[in-house]
């Protein structure tokens, strides 16, 4: 399957230096929001579902959009909290 998904995140002012477009292994379309936790160094330590639209109409978009928010990668920054909580926001459109 192939098809575009945009992305955009909030992650209190820091930069993302990786942001990998999730795959489409299934056919669907809607908004997946991740919640992510990314140390000082920028790494994601942990991810979750926060929320997955209805429209969606395949699990596997937020499991693929699971997969591609704990490989980004944000710029370093030795001054924030050890855990920094965001969002990374993904809209898979319609193919």
């Amino acid at each position: 399957y192939a098809g575009n998904a945009i992305i955009s995140y909030d992650l209190g002012g820091r930069r993302a230096i990786r942001l990998p477009i999730p795959a489409y292994k299934c056919q669907g379309f809607g908004k997946v929001t991740i919640e992510v936790v990314v140390n000082p160094k920028g790494n994601v330590v942990s991810a979750r579902i926060a929320d997955a639209a209805a429209s969606l109409s395949e699990s596997c978009l937020p499991n693929s959009a699971l997969e591609s928010a704990r490989n980004s990668r944000f710029v370093p920054n030795d001054k924030a909290p050890a855990s920094q909580k965001g969002y990374i926001y993904y809209t898979f459109v319609a193919q």
